[in-house]
């Protein structure tokens, strides 16, 4: 059957979708070598939500799953053994075009309008763009970066062309939100679509997304394809950018052709087909390289954003996606082209390294300095990326012994959440988890007990009884008041307590200035409290007296962390169901037990114990007393609302109706003169 969703880019909409990349790169692999300093051509591929175990790059049983990532993994690539993200999306994503550790770009989950990759920042493709020899750059895919103003598109910063969807999840057919109110921009949120291309809506090509890994692919081709054939273009560097949207949620059948057989012994069918169709793409994709004469030259990376949730099997660690644990951040990667060396081909690469690190081995490959210092929140902030190009060469001459026991390190700290810190590729520490589950092969849960994990400390405090009972950084308490007649009402899935809610209040994009409190109540006012009125309802109001930058990155991030953790607890807790599985213990329970806490945090030894089974904090006091000092120095200082400064040069609305029509899009414009 042919590929689904060509496009108007296109002419290999006829192209059938089988493995090729078995077919047609033996004989190019086995002459290419990696001649020259720097590749000519760089391909970055992130699969969504995707589980260590998931593809056969680290779980040969299912090869007939995912053939093309096995060769190109175990025969063509360099696999990572020791590859970090952040235990969710928008962070990792925005960590590897800028540079930094996640944590340091806040855990905020950036909405369209959000300016959490502000224009401040030098972005990858920006910096290629500086080379000698301008590199061309193309971002196809998934987005999550935040966008509160049409300068802050891809197409706009430093990317020739962009197609793809600017939230972190949506449905796989026609660019379709998945409701009318999941992350739009501006307020009413009421978008049908969430699709740009360049610089305006995707109207032009979201009909033609059948199914959106299979056009990801074919418009990944196309870029391929138009620049070796035009003349103007076939000398230059490329970057490619694809950033799937398979496999995350929702797990829906691709066309029917293109699932796994029916007899396979995968754990979940549904999922098993979503992975197939994401491996053939990558197969489909790395023969064009090798047709149009670019693969003996190129460097691919594969990685995903995150551990896997749901059917994602992220054995044999422990955690899931909006985890600290090794599961919900050590992640499947490898590097593989023509442009790796020989020598490195079937090996794996065992240091510990990270997203933001491709910022820095990129601008080398370019012949560009890395260096992006960027002041924010009053102090001068540097990228935190090395180049790991020299430690992978290098590792060829390397000894098992200097490989496994080495005494440098690429990030003798690294910070994979803002609860979690690897020091020296061997200690990690966990000042605050809740229960979860360590994985089997067959993607069954084993969860821990409290017997083995008793609880080390409550999760955050219940909500408090009586009148201004509890204090809320930066806004001030008046009991028995309410902030005034203009009132929104807010639910969550949680009982707010103060904190929360005036997490949400210094979050609120419409301008919350005072807030009404009582247990389990939280409405928001646009006010700032020149309306108190009396309260016969034993309402306390909060009126917000400092609203910091500082104060709105960090509360947005405590907001956007406890989301993700309860929306990601709902996915597990409905695959288990699903599959029959024992659910009457939560592996995330915000207002439950924590087995890992801030007064008495977890310390685990990697490489004797990588699944996390064995606390050893007891045994090593002073480790945990200087990884938790060490720990508290990652804070975040990206995610700072636009200043009036800035938002002087644009028309900024609440409805971008009018703008976007029943697209989701940025919230402010240049002013036309």
């Amino acid at each position: 059957p042919p590929q689904e969703g060509s496009h108007s880019m296109s002419n290999v909409q006829g192209q059938p979708i089988i493995m090729q990349s078995v077919i047609l790169l033996g004989a190019a692999v086995a002459a290419a070598a990696a001649a020259g300093s720097a590749p000519k051509t760089v391909v970055t591929i992130l699969i969504d939500d995707l589980g260590s175990y998931d593809t056969a790059v680290n779980n040969d049983d299912i090869e007939y799953i995912t053939p093309n990532l096995f060769d190109l993994s175990h025969n063509k690539g360099l696999r990572l053994s020791r590859f970090y993200t952040f235990m969710y999306c928008s962070p990792t994503r925005r960590g590897f075009l800028a540079g930094r550790y996640p944590v340091h770009m806040s855990a905020i989950q950036a909405q369209p309008c959000d300016n959490t990759l502000p224009m401040q920042l030098t972005i990858l493709p920006q910096k290629l763009k500086k080379a000698a020899e301008p590199w061309a750059t193309h971002f196809v895919g998934k987005g999550h970066l935040g966008y509160p103003t049409t300068d802050h598109l891809p197409i706009h910063r430093g990317f020739d062309s962009h197609a793809g969807y600017l939230a972190g999840a949506e449905d796989y057919t026609y660019g379709l939100n998945y409701d009318a109110s999941h992350d739009c921009g501006g307020t009413p949120k009421s978008c049908t679509y969430d699709f740009w291309h360049d610089s305006a809506p995707g109207t032009d090509v979201n009909k033609e997304i059948f199914y959106s890994t299979n056009w990801y692919t074919t418009r990944a081709q196309q870029v391929v394809i138009n620049h070796a054939t035009n003349a103007s273009t076939a000398n230059q560097s490329l970057w490619l950018h694809l950033m799937y949207q398979g496999v995350h949620e929702p797990y829906v059948e691709p066309p029917a052709w293109e699932g796994i057989p029916a007899n396979n012994t995968f754990w979940d069918k549904t999922f098993g087909d979503m992975l197939k169709v994401v491996d053939t793409g990558i197969g489909n994709l790395t023969a064009e390289l090798v047709q149009q004469g670019m693969w003996d030259d190129c460097l691919m990376i594969i990685t995903s954003d995150n551990g896997g949730i749901g059917p994602g099997n992220n054995y044999p660690f422990r955690g899931h996606k909006a985890t600290p644990w090794e599961g919900g951040t050590r992640v499947m990667g490898f590097v593989t082209g023509g442009f790796l060396p020989t020598a490195l081909r079937g090996k794996v690469f065992p240091r510990v390294i990270g997203v933001q690190d491709w910022y820095p081995t990129l601008c080398s490959f370019a012949g560009v300095d890395a260096t992006d210092n960027v002041t924010f929140l009053g102090s001068v902030r540097p990228i935190d990326g090395v180049d790991v190009w020299p430690a992978m060469l290098a590792m060829a001459n390397q000894t098992e012994t200097e490989l496994m026991a080495p005494t440098t390190y690429l990030h003798e700290y690294l910070p994979t959440t803002t609860t979690s810190l690897i020091w020296q590729e061997r200690w990690k520490l966990i000042t605050s988890a809740g229960p979860t589950s360590w994985y089997t092969t067959n993607n069954t849960h084993i969860s821990d007990n409290r017997t083995a994990w008793p609880c080390r400390g409550a999760g955050p405090p219940s909500p408090p009884s009586g009148l201004c009972a509890a204090n809320v950084t930066g806004y001030e308490c008046h009991p028995a008041m309410f902030c005034g007649p203009e009132k929104s009402f807010y639910s969550t899935p949680d009982a707010l307590d103060a904190e929360a809610c005036g997490a949400i209040c210094t979050a609120n994009a419409t301008g919350c200035g005072c807030f009404d409190y009582r247990p389990n109540s939280c409405r928001l006012h646009a006010n700032h409290g020149n309306h108190l009125q009396s309260s016969g309802a034993q309402y306390s109001a909060y009126v917000k007296v400092k609203p910091e930058d500082h104060d709105f990155v960090q509360s947005r991030s405590f907001l956007d962390q406890s989301i993700e953790a309860q929306r990601v607890a709902s996915i597990m807790e409905d695959y288990r169901k699903r599959k029959g599985m024992d659910v009457s213990s939560s592996d995330y329970a915000p207002r439950g037990c924590l087995v890992c806490s801030p007064s008495d945090p977890c310390l685990f030894d990697l490489v004797a114990d990588p699944e996390e089974t064995q606390d050893v904090s007891k045994e090593n006091p002073n480790i945990v007393a200087q990884m938790v000092a060490k720990l508290a120095t990652y804070t975040a200082y990206i995610g700072q609302k636009m200043t009036p400064d800035e938002y002087k040069h644009y028309e900024c609305v609440t409805d971008i109706r009018p703008w976007w029509g029943n697209f989701s899009g940025p919230c402010c414009r240049p002013k036309t003169i």
